[in-house]
Parts: C-alpha cells; structure tokens; sequence
C-alpha cells in the first residue's frame, strides 16, 4: 500500500510539472496581450496579418491543443486513481487514529477532548471578530464614499 501511494504521488507531481512547463515558456519575451475569450491572452498582431506572428501564433494554438490532447487523459486517470484510493486510504487513516486515541491513558483523552472544546470556541471567537472587524470597515468604506460623492457633487456647477 505503501509503495502504492508513492507512485500515485509520483505521477501527480509528473503531471503537474509537465502541465506547468508546458504553460512556462522561458526565455520568451512577452508581448502586450489581449484577453482571449477562452481566457488565454494572445499577443495583438495588426488586422490582416499573416507573417511570422500569425505564424507563430497558429503553431502555439496547436501545440496547446496537442497538449491538452495528451495531458488530458492522464489527468483523468490521476482523478480516476485518487477517487478510487482516496476513500480506503482515509478509512485506514481514521482506523489508524482511533486506535492511537484509545490506547492513550484516560486523563490524556481528557485533556485532548478539552483541548479541542478550547480550540473551537477560539475559532468561533476568531469568525466572529473578524466578522465585526469586515463589518467595521464596510460601514468605514461606505462612509468615504459617501463623504467623496458629497465633495463632488459640491463641485459641479448649480444646475438651472
């Protein structure tokens, strides 16, 4: 099982380096970009251009698409894996750590069991205050802008 789960692990961060390599182009300039509606930018050419940089353009969009033709699959197998060992592993996991907490004395699991009580009401604590403190400066936000929209507005020319 051991060995197993270091493969997995091992083909994860294979995929993933090559995935971002793929994406990393060192070494390249880039140029100003416009947003493509696909969401990858794509460098401006001028209207009508088919010389290098349409090019170019052209090879890159079909490399990305031979990436992704590629790529793809073996992220679904990696999905695929991690759906199918994920669940056992994290039952053996909990298996694992209901045996160490029951062979811990009984004022160990005591302190434990306050020391979680401890910790949840401090994070209960946290939420709230940083729910006062988000509060605090919606109201400080809305203050400022409605104190700017007056100065301006005591700016423009009287309306006849």
């Amino acid at each position: 099982m051991r060995h197993m789960t270091a493969r997995l692990c091992l083909m994860s961060v294979l995929i993933t380096g090559i995935a971002l390599a793929a994406h990393a182009a060192p070494g390249i300039q880039k140029e100003p970009a416009a947003e493509h509606p696909g969401g990858m930018r794509q460098p401006q050419s001028p209207p009508g251009d088919s010389g290098p940089l349409a090019q170019l353009n052209h090879q890159i969009q079909a490399m990305r698409a031979e990436l992704h033709a590629q790529l793809d699959p073996l992220q679904a197998q990696v999905k695929a894996l991690h759906e199918k060992y994920d669940p056992q592993l994290k039952t053996l996991e909990e298996q694992r750590h209901a045996l160490a907490e029951q062979a811990k004395p009984q004022a160990v699991q005591s302190l434990d069991q306050q020391e979680d009580q401890a910790l949840a009401a401090l994070g209960d604590q946290e939420k709230a205050d940083a729910e006062k403190l988000h509060q605090s400066y919606g109201d400080k936000r809305k203050a400022m802008q409605a104190d700017y929209a007056a100065r301006i507005k005591a700016l423009e020319p009287p309306k006849h």
